[in-house]
């Protein structure tokens, strides 16, 4: 008696998918990796450059994030703060997702609950301070000697990148008050 292979075509279906699901990734977070740059508060300039280490390529790749944003690409500039989720899908159809996070570069961002809502970054500073106020706010820059060093009407930056490293005293006179602050410059 001979015996004859007998396969219907169903069973040719799951034998195919059982020998191409061991080809795709496996869903695994450590398939995906990236160095994540965090923004500069009000600079939409964080990063993601993610890395993709398992599956088949050509991958499929989607983004989501913060306000509504998708992207299809690999790498992401321009990003606000937030959380960014990436599913990635390979030849094989294989999926992994993972969350990174966006952080605030500056942690030292001041965010005073004063009259005229006062933020200023980064501090300390390598050269400018971006200045954020409800009001309109003149900005006068001291050094630690008592000094001024610099004085503007209407100021939204503070330029210290022609100065020496140190600290520095920075007042923030609007109508409604004077707020007084220390700014590092490194």
């Amino acid at each position: 008696m001979n015996l004859v292979p007998f396969y219907t075509s169903n069973m040719k279906k799951i034998l195919i998918a059982l020998v191409l699901s061991g080809l795709g990734f496996t869903a695994s977070a450590a398939d995906l990796t990236a160095v994540v740059t965090d923004e500069n508060a009000g600079f939409s300039n964080g990063e993601i450059d993610l890395t993709i280490a398992g599956g088949v390529a050509p991958y499929t790749i989607s983004w989501s994030g913060p306000s509504s944003f998708t992207s299809t690409d690999e790498d992401l500039t321009g990003l606000v703060a937030g959380s960014y989720t990436v599913e990635v899908t390979d030849s094989y159809c294989g999926v992994a997702t993972f969350t990174f996070t966006v952080g605030l570069a500056n942690s030292a961002i001041i965010n005073e609950n004063e009259p005229f809502g006062l933020s200023i970054f980064p501090n300390p500073t390598t050269d400018v301070v971006k200045v954020l106020s409800t009001e309109t706010i003149d900005i006068e820059v001291y050094g630690m000697d008592g000094k001024l060093i610099s004085k503007e009407s209407g100021g939204n930056s503070i330029d210290l990148s022609n100065q020496a490293d140190g600290t520095y005293v920075v007042k923030f006179i609007s109508a409604i008050g004077v707020i007084e602050r220390k700014i590092v410059k490194n």
